[in-house]
């Protein structure tokens, strides 16, 4: 096992809930393994609302499902979900504790034995150390590095002196029809 001897005891709780049962959220968020993860149906809603991957491929079990994400700087990236529909890492744990809908798409990682959506029961102080373990995946030292600002923004000491060079404009070659 990895030493998180940096970690306060709430934090250490947070990451065992993550990467215990019945939390698990491991299985989604394996930032390692991320570009080989498949899109999965969370729960948001009980009924397809935004059709996500099924928007695309056509196919009914692809119907609002969408790839989770890194939770790299998860902390600085509100609001949460594909559709911002959560404000704060709190409202997401929340969600996840007792609010995962029914929909018949539902990513099996996500359902009970009984076929329900799980409920993870977490107690508030649970719930506020997986909050606190979320906030430790946020890399406060490189999101404030100058090296890795945005060299267009004002006062970030990287503005360039020059004039910025023009982007070029493509105008679309006509395609020949069938007629």
């Amino acid at each position: 096992a990895t030493n998180f001897a940096n970690f306060t005891p709430q934090e250490a709780q947070g990451r065992g809930i993550f990467v215990s049962p019945p939390a698990n959220c491991d299985v989604c968020h394996r930032t390692h393994l991320q570009i080989l993860d498949r899109p999965r149906n969370n729960g948001l809603d009980a009924t397809t609302i935004d059709a996500g991957v099924g928007g695309v491929t056509g196919v009914a079990q692809d119907d609002a499902v969408f790839k989770a994400p890194s939770l790299r700087n998860v902390e600085l990236r509100a609001p949460y979900m594909h559709d911002g529909r959560f404000g704060s890492l709190e409202e997401v744990v929340a969600f996840y504790n007792n609010g995962v809908q029914n929909h018949p798409n539902l990513d099996q990682v996500l359902r009970g034995r009984n076929g329900q959506p799980r409920r993870l029961n977490l107690d508030a102080e649970e719930q506020a150390a997986l909050v606190a373990f979320l906030r430790t995946l946020t890399d406060t030292a490189f999101v404030t590095d100058p090296k890795f600002a945005d060299p267009f923004v004002a006062g970030n000491g990287a503005e360039s002196t020059a004039t910025p060079t023009p982007t070029a404009t493509v105008t679309p070659t006509p395609t020949a029809t069938a007629t």
